[in-house]
């Protein structure tokens, strides 16, 4: 709707992952220290702190769904990719709540953001030090599905490999949910 704004948002917005230096050579090292930031680091602290804590806050004040929804929205709000990175973490908000442990979205969002360095790596080698460049409108256009789709598969499999664990019931905080017959029984 709005192309000048969306190729301004793109070149403002979408940084290089992939560090080229100027002679054109992608230094491994750099590339590594950002590697184990993006795959490791953000994750982490991310996940410990939208899902971890923002989330049990949110919910507890204004209950779970305004807690998903809003939680969600500000982890969109410090990401670049603000819609997308809103979907995703709402996504992320139900695995969370589905496997009733914070390692399963940190996990998804480790596996995400690893997709998302290695589809940038293939790109520079591919097309070159310029790769980042080339990116605009029609390119978001043409690639947008495959966000969507990684996510899906990786949430997917990491819901089945958290499913070899007791049976969750239904969605619910971590802790919130009492062992049936303990419901404010008094003697």
């Amino acid at each position: 709707m709005l192309p000048d704004f969306v190729d301004w948002w793109l070149a403002w917005a979408f940084y290089p992952i992939i560090y080229v230096a100027s002679d054109g050579s992608i230094p491994v090292l750099a590339n590594l220290l950002n590697l184990v930031s993006l795959v490791v680091l953000a994750p982490l602290i991310e996940e410990i702190l939208f899902r971890g804590y923002l989330l049990h806050r949110l919910a507890q004040k204004w209950g779970l769904w305004v807690g998903v929804v809003v939680s969600s929205a500000l982890f969109g709000a410090v990401h670049p990719d603000t819609l997308a990175a809103a979907v995703t973490g709402f996504g992320l908000a139900l695995l969370y709540l589905k496997t009733r442990t914070l390692w399963a979205p940190i996990l998804a969002h480790a596996l995400y953001n690893l997709l998302v360095w290695f589809w940038e790596l293939h790109g520079v080698v591919v097309q070159g030090a310029d790769y980042h460049e080339s990116y605009g409108i029609e390119q978001l256009r043409q690639d947008w599905w495959v966000g969507a789709v990684a996510l899906i598969v990786l949430v997917l499999i990491v819901d089945r490999l958290m499913r070899q664990r007791a049976p969750l019931g239904p969605f619910a905080l971590p802790g919130d949910v009492r062992p049936s017959g303990m419901d404010d029984q008094r003697s």
